[in-house]
């Protein structure tokens, strides 16, 4: 994914130790959020966030609506400002190409956002369906499952979730 070069971008960092948005930015954020959210819904229907996604990346059509999708975590149809701010963290530090360390300090929610069908794994095929938000190229997903599939089974488990689950046990 190509982050479009708007001045916007420009006014937004992200803070090197947790890739996230400082005070400062967060209020730019939610400033933008309130000037397209022009239903004034405190959420952004699929049209708005389509229309904003055109207009700041070079991603499809489809691929903006397989977005949407992922990102409308409770299924209203709606995107609030919380999955609003991922999206534009996403998009910065795609733009600083840092979006690798991006995954790596927020590996559980990438992790929860790339698994489809919350299965507690990601297979190739849903990290191939919007992989390249995050621009992961075929090479790179291939390195990804040889380093982490243990199993070969092309699936890899969330070790958080389980580790989390072990502990509950004891």
């Amino acid at each position: 994914m190509k982050i479009k070069d708007l001045k916007i971008f420009n006014f937004l960092n992200l803070v090197n130790y947790d890739n996230l948005l400082t005070l400062k930015d967060l209020k730019m954020v939610f400033y933008i959020f309130k000037k397209i959210d022009v239903h004034e819904k405190n959420a952004l229907n699929d049209i708005q966030f389509y229309s904003f996604m055109k207009a700041t990346t070079n991603l499809s059509a489809k691929q903006i609506i397989t977005v949407f999708k992922k990102f409308d975590v409770n299924k209203s149809g709606l995107i609030e400002i919380e999955e609003f701010y991922l999206m534009i963290c996403i998009l910065i530090s795609t733009k600083v190409h840092r979006e690798k360390d991006f995954v790596s300090k927020h590996s559980k929610t990438v992790f929860d956002l790339l698994d489809e069908d919350c299965s507690g794994t990601i297979s190739a095929k849903e990290l191939n369906k919007i992989g390249y938000l995050f621009n992961f190229g075929s090479r790179f997903i291939q390195k990804i499952f040889k380093e982490f599939d243990i199993t070969g089974d092309e699936i890899v488990d969330n070790f958080l979730q389980k580790k989390k689950n072990l502990c509950k046990e004891y």
